[in-house]
Order: structure tokens, then C-alpha cells, then sequence
């Protein structure tokens, strides 16, 4: 009785005081509901029925656009990661999907780490920043 009764507890939803998952994962599929919206007709994107897509879309952008500016103005990353000033939420959600793809492995990451990995993979300093930037001691 005592195993079905924990099997049976450990399939509960976890409540409302639990923690959210903050995987990578998440915020690909978020990326990837984005990327869906964006392939519908601009007519049809503010449809009633397509209200949940906009809301993951917005999610991904959201917190793309905050971490590219946080990024960028950070003494921490300066020299390590060089996202442009001018990109869009739109190219930066392609860019999470598209390495999330290509590096399966990084989806059960934190979403901050991934993050990390996409921008830095895809873009990095140049060598001559990166050596202004972080001088030899």
C-alpha cells in the first residue's frame, strides 16, 4: 500500500510554492512557439486562437532582449560575448532553436547557461576585442 501510495504522490503537479522550471528547454519551446507566430500570415497572428503563441513569443523576446542588454552592458561579459546592438528578438529567437538543435545536450542546462552557449557560439568576440577588453595582469 505504503508504494502506491508514494508512486501516487510523486505523480502529483507540484503546487504553487514550487519552484518553475528554468531549463533550457523551456525557453526553446518558448523560442519555438515564437517562431511559429512569426510563419503565420499577419492577419491571422492576432486571432483569439492563437492568443497562446503570442504569449510564449512574447516570454522568448522578453527575456532575450533583457539578457542581450544585460550582456552588453556588463563589464563581466564585455569581450566575451559580442551580441550585436541591432538584433532583433525575432534573429535571437532563431538563434536559441537553431543551436538548441544542433546541441540537444543542452536542453536539461539552465536556461541562463544555454543562453550563454547560443550567444557566445554564435556571437563571439573578436580576438582583438576580447584582448583590449580583458588585458594580462
Amino acid at each position: 500500500m505504503l508504494p502506491m501510495i508514494l508512486g501516487m504522490f510523486l505523480m502529483m503537479p507540484p503546487g504553487p510554492g514550487a519552484a518553475p522550471d528554468r531549463s533550457f528547454r523551456v525557453l526553446v519551446n518558448h523560442c519555438r512557439a515564437a517562431s511559429q507566430l512569426l510563419d503565420l500570415p499577419s492577419w491571422e497572428r492576432a486571432t483569439a486562437s492563437h492568443a497562446s503563441l503570442a504569449v510564449e513569443a512574447a516570454y522568448c523576446w522578453g527575456y532575450l532582449l533583457g539578457a542581450a542588454d544585460a550582456i552588453n552592458n556588463s563589464d563581466f561579459t564585455r569581450g566575451l560575448l559580442c551580441v550585436p546592438d541591432n538584433v532583433t528578438a525575432e534573429e535571437l529567437g532563431k538563434v536559441i532553436v537553431k543551436v538548441a538543435d544542433q546541441h540537444p545536450d543542452l536542453l536539461h542546462e539552465h536556461m541562463v547557461f544555454g543562453l550563454s552557449f547560443a550567444l557566445g557560439f554564435t556571437y563571439p568576440c573578436a580576438k582583438e576585442k576580447a584582448d583590449r577588453s580583458h588585458p594580462d595582469p
